[in-house]
């Protein structure tokens, strides 16, 4: 079986408790979903106490987070609770770092720092930390003074993965991180540019690009009726298309000075979602989405892989049948 992650990501981790999800993620680990990515934001849940819960019900299929970033966690958090996460799972943790939405963090958080400068810093300090040495460290944005994890983490190594949309956060994947994940709403177009910016990367500090785990998000809506596929999914392509961090996606993909997408976020900044929805036209779902019947799902995921992408993590939207059907496509 190919490689493919399950991600809890929007509507399914609202609409859906804790306990409605462990039977989800149980049948993907069934169906050889490879992992499970659990994103976290101050509309979702907490993505550690979730990939606990779910470790706990699980056996094989590993835990990632997608992603929390190190303003709402310090460094010394993250390393302390990875270590914690990989001993409830038995070693089948991976940390997905990311800055999140830089709005939010400055306006709860009042942070204005270097998000590039944060990612490296934190990712120096946990990889010490794990490693079970006393770490003291002055950075321009995080400082400790003699800490020292006061329990041995399970392994040294936790893979960590760095959320990355434009070129020098991707870059910084390919220097230092085990792998990047790439947003929702990822492009066959967009995939390629984030390749040769992690390529460029790794090259500066003697990596093989290789080495560097492209994996992304993917929007995934699957019906026997393709225009229910499609209607399933417009409201979120619509929110996505929203947001300012997705002009890296659609400028690489030569959608950002279309005319759908210049009304979808001006009736978007007037929080007209479901006006916005009307406008997601056939291109804009074809090209943000994985959506129709399950070949062609399918069929569209391998021109996602074809692009360079090695790990696609599906996001299945809809109602549970949607969540069900998207699990069983994969176990055939």
């Amino acid at each position: 079986m190919k490689r493919i992650g399950f991600g809890l990501t929007g509507e399914s981790t609202r609409l859906l408790s804790i306990r409605d999800l462990i039977p989800y993620v149980q049948k993907a680990e069934k169906c050889g979903f490879e992992s499970v990515w659990m994103a976290e934001d101050y509309f979702y849940r907490n993505a550690i106490l979730s990939l606990a819960t779910f470790a706990l019900a699980t056996d094989k299929i590993k835990l990632a987070t997608g992603i929390i970033n190190p303003y709402t966690r310090d460094p010394v958090l993250i390393a302390m609770t990875f270590a914690n996460l990989d001993e409830i799972s038995q070693k089948r943790a991976i940390i997905g770092l990311g800055s999140s939405l830089r709005l939010r963090i400055y306006e709860h958080h009042y942070r204005k720092v270097s998000n590039l400068t944060a990612m490296k810093e934190c990712i120096e300090i946990i990889s010490e930390l794990l490693r079970g040495k006393k770490v003291t460290y002055a950075g321009s944005v995080f400082k400790i003074e003699n800490i020292r994890l006061g329990v041995k983490p399970p392994r040294a190594n936790i893979p960590v993965y760095i959320g990355a949309m434009g070129p020098k956060m991707l870059q910084l994947a390919g220097e230092i991180a085990d792998g990047v994940l790439l947003t929702a709403g990822t492009t066959r177009e967009y995939v390629r540019f984030a390749v040769e910016n992690i390529k460029n990367g790794a090259k500066r500090t003697g990596r093989k690009p290789e080495d560097v785990d492209v994996a992304s998000f993917v929007i995934f809506s699957v019906s026997e009726d393709p225009r229910v596929a499609e209607e399933n999914i417009k409201r979120e392509i619509a929110f996505l298309v929203t947001l300012p961090a997705m002009d890296h996606v659609l400028r690489a993909s030569y959608l950002l000075d279309t005319e759908n997408v210049r009304t979808i976020r001006r009736l978007g900044q007037k929080g007209e979602m479901g006006k916005a929805a009307e406008h997601v036209s056939e291109d804009l779902t074809n090209s943000l989405a994985v959506c129709g019947r399950p070949q062609e799902c399918l069929e569209k995921l391998e021109e996602l892989r074809s692009s360079g992408l090695k790990l696609p993590i599906i996001v299945p939207i809809g109602k549970k049948d949607n969540l069900k059907m998207a699990l069983d496509l994969f176990a055939k």
